[in-house]
């Protein structure tokens, strides 16, 4: 991407890389129908496929551009907080989209510029929990998985729902730091709770992101937690194309799980590209149990899965009737509100054991 941005740009442009995937474009023009016609070339151009070797490969680009000359501010620092904010607004499915900055979107930027702020603190300031959803094996009746979820708690918005903040750590890579924490204190929770006879969990799911899959220290960090707390192996929901990084999870004994199958990244590709143990039915065909032609997708999906020799985890069950169909149709495990809710670790550690003890021999 930055050789073909080298190649777009003529001798009065400026192009470089600001951090990560992001790079700058500098135009110096102040004529609108000019810019105009120079982004949308720019945009053009990026959007065409990139061969690498044999294969060609698609960029999606997301521009945000702010007209200088139409503002009274010139601090370098300002103009690209701008920028950022118009990226921000960006939206559709388009292979390249494009916004430019309004003064209004400052405004409704601000709270955002200071979450960003905030969150680049929550692990110093011990911010952050894991809350804990279990999950039931059907075929035991009893609860041997949980999945990590993390929140936010913050001193004075409460507490902070992933959809608030994790697309916001994503973008600024702070993600690697929060994804760390959240891979440690599961796997120290997940020892405490097998060092308990009378707890049965055998496995706590952690979702990862595809920007974590990037990180060349992750591999090394899990393997020294797991050696820690003497715990060998952790279930990780992700899909990601760094097949090298799932492949050493997979040897390290740690389990991959396709998390929200059939929706977004979850495709019926990666069935085939990646090495899984188990998929997650995604919570949109459960909640639509009850519809004959949702019911033939689910039981498609889970019959599929088993001749692939995977398990198949169904998400978002909240009512008795999904969760009988989804086990009379051999699925074998079962998350949702008709269990329990997320809970932070003491509640859930207390759930297990009242549930798990008359199964106790």
């Amino acid at each position: 991407m930055a050789n073909k941005l080298l190649s777009l740009c003529q001798h009065d442009e400026v192009v470089g890389r600001w951090c990560g995937d992001e790079f700058v474009y500098i135009i110096p023009s102040h004529k609108r129908d000019f810019l105009d016609h120079r982004i949308n070339y720019i945009l053009a151009s990026l959007s065409e496929p990139i061969q690498l070797g044999i294969i060609f490969y698609a960029c999606q680009t997301r521009c945000g551009f702010v007209l200088s000359h139409e503002l009274t501010i010139k601090d370098a620092s300002k103009l690209m907080h701008f920028a950022d904010l118009a990226v921000a607004k960006v939206g559709g499915n388009k292979a390249c989209q494009i916004n430019y900055f309004k003064p209004e979107m400052e405004t409704a930027g601000h709270e955002r510029f200071e979450l960003e702020v905030e969150l680049r603190h929550v692990i110093s300031r011990g911010e952050l929990r894991l809350h804990y959803q279990p999950i039931i094996n059907f075929k035991t009746g009893k609860y041997e998985l949980a999945e990590a979820l993390v929140r936010w708690q913050h001193p004075r918005r409460g507490l902070v729902e992933p959809l608030q903040f994790i697309e916001l750590a994503e973008r600024t890579g702070l993600i690697i730091n929060i994804g760390r924490w959240v891979l440690c204190e599961a796997i120290r929770q997940l020892a405490v709770w097998r060092s308990d006879e009378r707890i049965d969990i055998n496995e706590v799911a952690v979702n990862i992101s595809p920007i974590q899959l990037q990180d060349n220290e992750l591999i090394q960090m899990i393997t020294t937690t797991l050696i820690k707390y003497d715990t060998e192996s952790v279930l990780l929901d992700g899909g990601d194309e760094a097949l090298v990084t799932i492949a050493q999870f997979r040897a390290m004994g740690i389990k991959i799980a396709l998390d929200d199958f059939g929706t977004g990244y979850s495709s019926l590709s990666y069935l085939s590209r990646i090495q899984l143990d188990k998929i997650k039915i995604d919570r949109s065909f459960v909640n639509e149990i009850g519809n004959a032609r949702d019911e033939i997708l689910i039981e498609t999906i889970i019959t599929m899965s088993h001749r692939m020799n995977l398990a198949v985890v169904a998400e978002g069950i909240e009512t008795a009737s999904q969760s009988m169909l989804l086990e009379k149709l051999d699925c074998e495990y079962g998350q949702g509100y008709y269990f329990s809710k997320p809970l932070e670790a003491g509640a859930i550690t207390r759930f297990f054991k009242t549930l798990n003890e008359p199964c106790m021999n």
